[in-house]
């Protein structure tokens, strides 16, 4: 395993890129040629403050308050594995997270030409949200 410039690990001598992420008890994994990037989290009514505060620009945009409090978590929760998904494709540090607060992450994403997924899902009686940023063609001719 070798580490570049932003600590974004990769496999020596293998074209394969990879990300890891890991919440309550689970690990989501992706593998790809490209670069890739995944993070999941478990939706945890604890994080709402934060959640609401990192994103309050979001939050005001889509008149939160009007939602049940449910809702508003997994919707914050999503937007947050996102961003981390984002950063972790090209080997963001956590320093770039407050650099991206407030960013429109789906115009982001479409400017530099990235694919997201994402997804909500139910695993031992807890609900996860995961979230997986990759590179296209485009954005890898622009990087190398």
């Amino acid at each position: 395993m070798v580490f570049g410039v932003n600590g974004k690990g990769t496999l020596s001598n293998s074209p394969l890129n990879y990300g890891v992420s890991h919440s309550g008890g689970v690990v989501a994994v992706a593998v790809g040629d490209i670069p890739v990037g995944i993070d999941v989290q478990v939706v945890d009514s604890k994080k709402l403050s934060f959640l609401r505060t990192y994103f309050s620009k979001l939050a005001n945009e889509i008149n939160y308050e009007t939602m049940p409090v449910s809702d508003q978590i997994q919707l914050l929760t999503k937007q947050w594995c996102v961003v981390e998904s984002y950063s972790k494709c090209f080997g963001g540090a956590v320093g770039s997270l407050m650099r991206l607060r407030g960013v429109d992450m789906n115009k982001r994403l479409q400017q530099e030409e990235l694919i997201c997924s994402q997804s909500t899902i139910n695993l031992y009686g807890r609900t996860y949200c995961i979230a997986v940023v990759c590179a296209t063609a485009c954005t890898i001719e622009r990087l190398y």
